[in-house]
């Protein structure tokens, strides 16, 4: 018999979801056939496996705030047998980010395949508030009262926060607050708790202390105390329970050291080294002070405020530093001291103390005479009226000379020079014999201008000379190079536009008080330098560029004429001489106004050995190097020679 199909074929078979009909038909060898079908319904009953986070989840409170932010989307999940979607009910991505308040959140989510088969789970988060809540407390207080007890309320000075908003304080300020307490010390501790048993505390202590009876001064005669020059005013805070009679006795009078003398022996100053400090009394008074309770004469402590008005010696040298000190006499030690003591201000003609104890009292003047000793400020002294003379007396041969050989008068270079020369012997004689005349403040200012201004025209005639230089080296150079009046405009004119503009904006910055010259202090020195420091830096350039150009030229002389060599050769010396200038001009007058008001010794020696060289310099390079100049000697002794021939052949 033949089965058709064969079932071994069909069997086994893997069937999917659904109705599925099977038929087969049966021959045998008469050709008799019969038939038979059935049908398989394949179903699916299994439910999806869900995946949640664990049961029981725990998130804290975000910081500074009563919620918790969770996210859990990424952690729910299912799979399923069909792999057909799922359904997920609530959607997670619907849910989660969630915030959440403090407290117990529960969450169940619904898996559903394509056949209603269905799977759930669920999971619970419990929000907790760990961070404590903040609570600030006033600082520490001391109060001083003349009262046997004091009101005291602090109670909107407590403050506390919390990130629930849900807190209480323990115990409440307002009961403890506004409270009247005696002297001693009170301490105070509140606490702070949330909803969640966070806590936390403050501390802050109030010390009464028995304070200070301020009696005015017009309470009792002679608050204000003078002798001769010297006058003293002072108030006084007295320790006292009551404000009782009391007797006050204060006295002010000459010590047995006159004034500026030195007392380093008897001064012990806290952190102050007494090696090389000169302490000297500021006016020679001693000023004491007693008070008594005048029923049973009891002392009683007392704190002193007192003023000393007494200007300051004008023995004192230029360079002298002073720092005032109040002290007191310490008996035990036989020494001026001050521990317990406050100089409040000083100026020239004021010194304002603090003490917090009764005894006698001085004022100290430490002197610090720049850590030159008087040998050196002798040599200093010295060594700068004999450099300053020497060049001085130099610059004067060369204006002689000038104005001795007419032929010089027609060279506008020797015009330049001239009037380099003629400023330069006014500005060092005013350095000589002016800078220290601080007695006059009119006269003072008068001497800093001039000085200041015949400083700056030196440069001014420097970058003149490097300016004509440079025109007689330009081929197509300018006729107007050659005309002296231009000259004298930019020279003068520049040097006179910047001291107006320094006495016109600065006139009150002027120092008059060491020397007569422009306080660095202050800033007016810049007037100086930063103009000096600009025309040093163009003649620079300028000059480089001419001696670069003579390098280039000089290769260049041959087949010249005579007149075109001469001159170029005496260009050529011109520049050398101007090149050599430059740099001790420039080193000298850019350092010379820090020097007149350094404490550093070496710039004061370098700056009077360069002073000292200027005329000299001028005078070897000007009037011995020089070949205009050297012409003229020449031709007066050649004339002096021809008339002295002639003399003898005529007695002959």
């Amino acid at each position: 018999m033949e089965i058709s199909p064969i079932p071994s074929e069909v069997y086994p078979v893997k069937l999917t979801v659904g109705k599925h009909e099977f038929k087969f038909n049966y021959a045998d060898a008469f050709e008799n056939i019969a038939n038979c079908s059935f049908e398989i319904n394949v179903k699916d009953t299994e439910k999806p496996v869900s995946t949640c986070p664990s049961a029981n989840l725990t998130a804290v409170t975000d910081f500074n705030n009563s919620k918790a932010t969770v996210d859990y989307s990424a952690d729910i999940n299912a799979t399923d047998n069909s792999d057909e979607p799922l359904e997920i009910s609530p959607n997670p991505v619907d849910v989660f980010p969630a915030v959440l308040a403090i407290g117990s959140h529960m969450f169940a989510f619904n898996f559903t395949d394509a056949y209603n088969n269905r799977a759930t789970c669920d999971f619970t988060i419990l929000v907790e508030d760990t961070e404590s809540p903040t609570v600030e407390c006033p600082a520490n207080v001391t109060i001083e009262t003349t009262t046997v007890s004091i009101s005291v309320d602090y109670s909107t000075d407590i403050t506390a926060n919390d990130n629930s908003n849900d807190f209480i304080v323990s115990p409440v300020p307002n009961a403890i607050f506004p409270s009247n307490i005696g002297i001693g010390v009170y301490v105070y501790t509140f606490t702070v708790t949330d909803s969640s048993n966070n806590s936390n505390s403050c501390s802050f202590t109030i010390n009464v202390e028995l304070g200070l009876v301020v009696i005015e001064s017009e309470k009792f005669v002679n608050s204000s105390l003078e002798h001769d020059d010297n006058q003293l005013d002072f108030d006084l805070k007295i320790q006292a329970e009551n404000t009782g009679d009391m007797l006050i006795i204060a006295s002010y009078s000459n010590n047995t050291m006159g004034e500026n003398e030195a007392v380093n022996e008897s001064v012990d100053i806290s952190n102050l080294s007494n090696a090389n400090i000169a302490f000297r009394y500021f006016n020679g008074m001693v000023f004491s002070c007693s008070v008594y309770d005048f029923n049973d004469q009891m002392p009683l402590e007392a704190k002193i405020e007192f003023t000393v008005t007494k200007k300051i010696s004008s023995s004192m040298t230029n360079k002298d530093e002073w720092e005032m000190f109040c002290v007191f006499y310490d008996e035990t030690r036989s020494t001026w001291s001050d521990t317990g003591m406050i100089t409040t201000s000083y100026s020239q003609d004021k010194v304002s103390c603090y003490s917090e104890h009764l005894t006698s009292f001085s004022v100290l003047m430490k002197v610090t005479t720049d850590n030159v000793s008087v040998e050196n400020s002798e040599t200093l002294s010295l060594m700068s009226t004999v450099c300053v003379s020497l060049s001085v007396i130099a610059l004067m041969t060369t204006l002689f000379i000038y104005f001795s050989f007419p032929d010089l008068w027609k060279s506008v270079r020797n015009s330049i020079h001239k009037n380099l020369v003629i400023n330069m012997i006014i500005m060092q004689s005013l350095f000589l014999f002016g800078i220290d005349k601080t007695e006059n403040e009119i006269v003072c200012k008068c001497i800093s201008i001039l000085l200041h201004f015949t400083s700056l025209n030196t440069f001014t005639w420097m970058c003149a000379e490097a300016v004509y230089l440079l025109s007689k080296l330009s081929m197509s150079s300018n006729a107007n190079f050659y005309l002296l009046r231009y000259y004298f405009i930019f020279c003068y004119g520049v040097s006179f536009v910047i001291v107006a503009i320094s006495v016109g904006a600065f006139a009150s910055k002027f120092n008059v008080d060491n020397l007569c010259w422009l306080s660095p202090e202050t800033g007016m020195i810049w007037m100086f330098v930063a103009p000096a420091a600009c025309i040093t830096l163009i003649n620079t350039a300028i000059l480089i560029y001419v001696v670069l150009t003579i390098y280039k030229r000089s290769g260049h002389m041959v087949g010249k004429s005579t007149g075109e060599k001469t001159t170029f050769k005496q260009l050529r010396k011109a520049a050398k001489g101007t090149a050599m200038l430059l740099p001790l001009m420039g080193t000298t007058w850019l350092i010379g106004p820090f020097a007149v008001s350094s404490d550093t010794t070496f710039i004061d020696y370098i700056f009077n050995v360069l002073n000292g060289c200027q005329g000299i310099f001028i005078f070897v390079i000007y009037c011995l190097l020089d070949n205009e100049t050297n012409e003229c000697f020449k031709k007066r002794f050649k004339k002096n020679r021809i008339t002295t021939s002639t003399v003898t052949t005529q007695i002959t």
